[in-house]
């Protein structure tokens, strides 16, 4: 699956076969936005892209149905798999 950016970090939600991937632009420059990714692996053989958000993500994490991102100095649950 091709995606935007180089990806640096992924986080998956085993329980609804999510994962989460943080990517940087391909030509990065700081303080320019990144990606975070949201793409359904329920097949692995068929990948689909859920969303992507051009947001400053640097890392992500998963647990309870959440995915956290660090974005620079803050830490959000930024999607909530259990009630989206």
């Amino acid at each position: 699956m091709n995606l935007p950016g180089e990806s640096k970090d992924l986080a998956i939600v085993p329980s609804v076969a999510v994962a989460a991937l943080t990517a940087w632009p391909d030509n990065f420059v700081p303080s320019e936005p990144g990606f975070l990714h949201f793409v359904d692996v329920a097949d692995p053989a068929q990948p689909r892209l859920v969303r992507s958000l051009a947001i400053p993500a640097l890392a992500v994490a998963s647990a309870d149905g959440l995915f956290y991102v660090a974005m620079e100095r803050q830490i959000r649950d930024y999607y909530n798999l259990l009630s989206s």
